[in-house]
């Protein structure tokens, strides 16, 4: 989206958001292998529900997507896309047990 058409609610979340999405897309493209960007992913992800709630995590998601993409790493994005909060809760909890 051109940044003249972006609504000034998304660019305040995407500020509030700034630390955190940096963190994230360098994470997650600095990954070499797929199952190192899954967990990456995760920890990003979890981490947020974490700190911030899961309100507004779609939103994060979707900056987090199109900053992994500015940066080249198609794989890193799809793997937000595809992060599921409750599959990596059910195993965490089995891997507690």
């Amino acid at each position: 989206m051109p940044k003249s058409a972006r609504t000034c609610p998304e660019i305040l979340l995407r500020l509030a958001f700034k630390v955190e999405l940096a963190r994230g897309a360098s994470h997650i493209s600095s990954t070499t292998s797929s199952k190192s960007t899954d967990a990456a992913v995760a920890e990003v992800l979890d981490g947020f529900i974490e700190n911030r709630g899961s309100d507004a995590l779609d939103q994060f998601r979707a900056f987090l997507i199109q900053d992994l993409t500015k940066r080249g790493c198609a794989e890193g994005a799809l793997a937000v896309s595809s992060y599921r909060p409750e599959e990596t809760l059910k195993i965490t909890r089995q891997q507690r047990r």
